[in-house]
């Protein structure tokens, strides 16, 4: 199948890592082949390589040749979603991809008749389904409810009939809750889950960048989908892998990258697909235009002008996304002086310091600060809220003083904003800590059996460090674990990167927390602290049987296991 339109080379060249996420899909694949059917959920924040992720699996498995499991790629932000229009895409999706041609321009198949005459060599009983379809779309009015659960149906029924699988894709799944302002639809999830249950040869696979209402999904006990899919969080690149990417960026313009070049970028973007991108790509412009040698210097010009410009990549991936979350939660006008305030904080801010400041009750001020966390714009580490994302909360910051340039300005101006958004990034991202989080979750994934002193945790005698199948962070309606690490034995890890040292309050609050997340199962906790342990909190830690270190032991364990850390 050739997949210039649906999966251009341009990208499949770019690609990088992601083969623990790869490996599930394709484990997921197996079991389905095997007669399980087994359905997975990807969540993670825009341009982060989710759909990156779904195309380069079915490029993998379309090259293997096997046309028993056949992929189904659905956007459903570009879907039309009213029941009518929305079950001629789906079953003409569907169509597409079983007779080879879903990777083409599939317009022709978003029309009944085209499907009719398509579905005509695949024997009497597909033509008679889409009779079938044809005639529930003639009846006046329409049985929408009825529709829908007859086109869920579509792919069981291909797949018995044709004694095939299916791997069904629904890229920004959470779209298709818009289903659901259908009154005779009810809630569309409940929908699914009765299809789905009833279903074995078919996989379902759901990614969306819309973290909160994914969670909500997925992982709310009162959800229909909660206990159907496993779900993961897909983070950004590490190190190493960023390095990866960046090289596939700009050897061909400079030949290899130095490290400490390569460090730079890294740290500005903190192993974030997209914006490792975009800051390449200006880079390259800067080579290919002006000639000249890439510095650290370079490097931050082009952060400057990605970010601050009006027409940068990453000031209009921000712009969108600030918009588009907004415009799922009520009360705009106070979400949006909450984030100018924060934007203004090098650091978080505290409930009761942020309600002082807006000048209203603490009780409506968690209310607004819950708004602005399911829309994944602000996010809660220990008592204190921010931006989730550092980059956004420097392009917001800039945004709200008015310093969004209309056109690349001059080397003069240019040089003043560097020198002030370098100096003002620098401080915000060593006090967010959030840099520690990636390193803690690259150094976790390293760990595969060795034994090491448990001093260097806290613990007594020796212990040996568990190989993980899956470490990541995790955030489910509020309950933030920094890092989740699982496999036969489970990890739950909490980072407080403060210049005070962690109190018994602290690992209270934490060990309470862990407590609340929806699986039942032992967990070993981790907590690490910048500043190192009062003593109440030590002889709480020990009397838990939690693990603990500070900075130093973080480093000393990290050299130990061949991690080299960036400061």
């Amino acid at each position: 199948m050739d997949l210039t339109f649906f999966y251009p080379q341009s990208q499949q060249a770019l690609f990088t890592d992601r083969d623990y996420y790869l490996s599930l899909l394709d484990l997921a694949r197996q079991a389905l082949l095997a007669g399980r059917s087994q359905h997975l959920a990807f969540l993670g924040p825009r341009r982060i390589g989710k759909t990156v992720l779904i195309k380069e699996f079915i490029r993998r498995s379309l090259a293997t040749g096997d046309r028993t499991c056949i992929p189904v790629y659905l956007d459903c932000q570009r879907a039309p979603l009213s029941p009518e229009f929305f079950a001629t895409y789906y079953t003409g999706r569907v169509l597409a991809w079983l007779l080879g041609r879903g990777s083409e321009r599939t317009a022709p198949f978003h029309d009944l008749t085209f499907q009719l005459k398509e579905a005509a060599p695949l024997g009497v009983k597909v033509t008679d389904y889409f009779y079938e379809l044809d005639r529930a779309f003639r009846t006046s009015p329409v049985d929408q409810r009825a529709l829908l659960d007859r086109v869920f149906e579509l792919p069981e029924f291909l797949a018995q009939t044709l004694d095939l699988r299916f791997m069904l894709f629904f890229d920004e799944f959470p779209e298709l809750n818009a289903l659901s302002n259908y009154p005779q639809i009810g809630r569309v999830m409940d929908l699914l889950r009765a299809v789905l249950q009833t279903q074995e040869r078919v996989a379902y696979i759901a990614s969306g960048s819309a973290i909160g209402m994914m969670q909500a999904i997925f992982y709310d006990p009162a959800s229909p989908l909660a206990v159907h899919f496993r779900a993961e969080m897909l983070p950004p690149l590490t190190r190493e892998d960023s390095y990866t990417l960046i090289e596939k960026h700009l050897a061909e313009v400079i030949g290899p990258v130095s490290e400490g070049l390569r460090l730079t970028i890294f740290r500005w973007t903190y192993g974030h697909p997209f914006y490792i991108g975009a800051i390449c790509e200006r880079l390259t412009e800067q080579v290919r235009l002006g000639g000249g040698e890439l510095t650290e210097a370079s490097v931050a010009q082009a952060f400057a002008l990605e970010t601050l410009w009006q027409n940068g990549r990453i000031a209009n991936l921000c712009r969108y996304t600030m918009e588009k979350s907004l415009g799922h939660a009520r009360g705009e006008s106070l979400l949006q002086l909450i984030l100018q305030i924060l934007a203004a904080e090098e650091g978080g801010l505290t409930l009761t310091n942020l309600a002082g400041r807006l000048r209203r009750p603490t009780g409506q001020t968690r209310v607004l600060l819950q708004r602005l966390t399911e829309v994944d714009l602000v996010a809660q580490q220990g008592a204190l809220y921010d931006y989730r994302d550092p980059v956004m909360k420097l392009w917001a910051a800039c945004y709200y003083q008015g310093l969004e340039m209309p056109a690349v300005p001059r080397q003069q101006i240019l040089d003043q904003l560097v020198a002030e958004i370098s100096q003002r990034y620098q401080r915000v991202s060593s006090e967010l800590g959030l840099a520690r989080e990636s390193q803690v979750r690259e150094l976790m994934r390293c760990f595969a059996g060795q034994v090491v002193s448990g001093s260097l945790l806290g613990l007594p005698g020796e212990i040996s460090l568990p190989t993980f199948r899956s470490v990541t962070a995790y955030d489910w309606h509020g309950i933030e674990i920094d890092v989740l690490a699982e496999n036969g034995e489970s990890w739950a890890v909490e980072i407080k990167w403060q210049n005070e040292p962690a109190t018994r309050k602290d690992l209270e609050a934490f060990w309470a927390k862990v407590g609340q997340l929806p699986q039942e199962r032992p967990w070993r906790l981790w907590f690490i602290a910048r500043a190192g342990f009062r003593d109440s909190a030590i002889r709480f830690a020990r009397e838990k049987g939690m693990a603990f270190n500070s900075q130093q032991d973080l480093q000393t364990l990290a050299e130990l296991l061949g991690v080299r850390f960036a400061k």
